[in-house]
This record gives C-alpha cells, sequence and structure tokens, in this order.
C-alpha cells in the first residue's frame, strides 16, 4: 500500500510538472520529503517548523547540503542578541522572514536591514561548492563550520558557529577548492579584520611554516593542534565502538615487520596523546648555510641521549 502510495504521489508531481510547468515547493511532514525522487521534482522552501532552534538547523544543513544545495528554512528570532546568530544558522538559498512587523522599531531596524542585505550579498554562495570543516555534532558545547567555494572566480564565505555552551575560543580548519598560487583575503565580515594568504597556506597550514612569526615552532604548534583535535575526534565513543572492526581491517590488509612490542608502544604513545598530556620538543641543534639554504642540524650526539625515549625500537 505504501509503494503504491509513494509511486502515485510522484506520477501526480509529474503530471503538474507536464501540464503547467510550475514551480513546487514540497513543504510537508516536518522535511520528510527531501528524498530524492520528490527533489528531482520539486524544492523544500520550509524544510522544518522548528526554525527557531538554531542548533537543529546548523545540523540538518550540515548533512542536506551534500545533496541538496537549494532549500529553504525562516527565521523567528528578533532578539537584538541572537539574531543575527539565529539568521546565520539558518541563512539558506531561500530564507523566509515571517518577523513580525510589531518588533521592528527604530531601535533594531538597521539590525533587520543588516541582515537582508547579508543574505543578499552571500546566499549565492549556498548552491556552490560545499565543505563541511567539522564533523556533525548535535552538542552544545561544540562548534559546527563549513565553506562555500564559488570555483568559477576562486571566491567563497566560511561560516563558524560557536554554540551557547562552549567554552573554546579558537580552532584551525583546512579549506578546499582554492587556487595554490592565488592570494586570498579572508575577512571577518563583523570586525573588518583581515588577514592575505595563499591558497596553499589555507589548504595546508600543517604544512606551512614561513608565514609563523616563530617559524618552525609556530608550526609545530599548529600541528600539535590539528592532532590534538583529530585525537578528540578519534576519542568519541562511536568511533571507539567501531575499533574492533579497524582492527580486523588492519590484519587483513596490513603487512608490516613491527614486532607486538613495537605495536604496544605506539598504542600506549597514542592513548597518551588521546587524554591530553602531549608534548613535542625539537631536537638539539644548530642552524646552518647548505649552499644558499638556511638549514637545521641535528646534533647527533646531544640528539643520541634522548632518541630512545621516543623509538618503538628502543
Amino acid at each position: 500500500m505504501e509503494n503504491r502510495y509513494i509511486i502515485n504521489y510522484l506520477r501526480y508531481f509529474d503530471a503538474i510538472l507536464e501540464a503547467t510547468g510550475t514551480f513546487i515547493d514540497s513543504c510537508a511532514s516536518g522535511g520528510k520529503r527531501l528524498d530524492l525522487e520528490t527533489t528531482k521534482r520539486a524544492v523544500a522552501l520550509w524544510r522544518d517548523d522548528k526554525c527557531y532552534d538554531a542548533t537543529l538547523t546548523q545540523c540538518q544543513s550540515w548533512g542536506i547540503n551534500f545533496f541538496m544545495p537549494y532549500s529553504g528554512q525562516g527565521s523567528l528570532d528578533q532578539s537584538p542578541g541572537t539574531m543575527t546568530y539565529t539568521f546565520r544558522s539558518n541563512m539558506m538559498a531561500y530564507t523566509g522572514l515571517p518577523w513580525m512587523l510589531s518588533l521592528i522599531n527604530d531601535g533594531n531596524i538597521d539590525q533587520h536591514k543588516a541582515l537582508i542585505q547579508e543574505h543578499r550579498d552571500y546566499s549565492h554562495y549556498l548552491t556552490q561548492e560545499y565543505y563541511p570543516l567539522t564533523a556533525f555534532s548535535e552538542a552544545e558545547t561544540d562548534w559546527m563550520a563549513w565553506q562555500y567555494n564559488d570555483a568559477s572566480d576562486s571566491t567563497g564565505i566560511v561560516q563558524v558557529f560557536k554554540r551557547t555552551e562552549s567554552t573554546q575560543t579558537e580552532d584551525t580548519y583546512f579549506l578546499s577548492g582554492l587556487q595554490a598560487d592565488t592570494l586570498y583575503r579572508v575577512e571577518d565580515i563583523d570586525t573588518g579584520d583581515y588577514v592575505e594568504m595563499t591558497g596553499e597556506q589555507l589548504m595546508w597550514v600543517v604544512r606551512f611554516r614561513s608565514g609563523y612569526a616563530n617559524a618552525d615552532i609556530g608550526r609545530t604548534e599548529v600541528q600539535r593542534a590539528v592532532l590534538k583535535t583529530a585525537m578528540k575526534q578519534w576519542l568519541r565513543p562511536k568511533t571507539l565502538a567501531a575499533l574492533p572492526g579497524l582492527w580486523r581491517i588492519y590484519q587483513e590488509n596490513l603487512t608490516t615487520d613491527l614486532s607486538v612490542r613495537n605495536i604496544v608502544w605506539i598504542a600506549r604513545v597514542l592513548l597518551k596523546g588521546m587524554s591530553g598530556d602531549m608534548e613535542a620538543n625539537v631536537l638539539p641543534g644548530y642552524a646552518a648555510m647548505a649552499g644558499d639554504a638556511s638549514v637545521y642540524m641535528v646534533d647527533s650526539y646531544a640528539a643520541s641521549a634522548i632518541l630512545p625515549d621516543y623509538s618503538p625500537y628502543a
């Protein structure tokens, strides 16, 4: 019975399109009609009635942007302190504004106008290339971020949402789809602060060295931050539950000359890092010139005294 209903429901949409060539909005069932067959025939201009919930909408967008770049939602919040955050969480290619005109006054009309203009300035990016910059999360303590990139002119936007219970003050993201040798201006639209970096620097900041004020030390700090973030993801219960299956895949597909003792040592180091007890050290050495290149020469005698502590073969 359900199958017949769906077949005829789709036939009904086809008949409307064939007869009228009209535009169909598939708003229904709390966003449950976002299947591929329906989205071939219609768009959802109102995905869910819970548009007042910024975190819920962020979570919806994180997933739906993979397969349905054009969709719609609304933003109801008109409280001065949270209105901008909620609006940006709900900003889509089509954004409805069921604001109450009675709540707009001389004190807040500029904020309303600014958000409308913001949508006009940036909404065209929301149907372009989409790259999530964080893992999916419903937790109010987490951040969620993504990137939209217009490959036709190599411009785009990044949206980063710091949720209500987060105590985190900064994070590092790696962008995608950029031109490696193009110089980009990355600007905070709220403060006007900006930096200029090449596409290669923005996409591969872990490998970047010369742009840090403290050169290789700065690069090492970024690498540590990236590794800690990765370990935080690995330590999630869902990831840990998958470890037995991952271990079987490892055994079936990897040939190694590492002994059991070596593997146990590496596992201990990883677990130590996952607990947050992680440090980075620079091998003792000195700066030198090799032709026209500046290099760092390791002091082999001094290094030999500490390397055993960092070697699974010791």
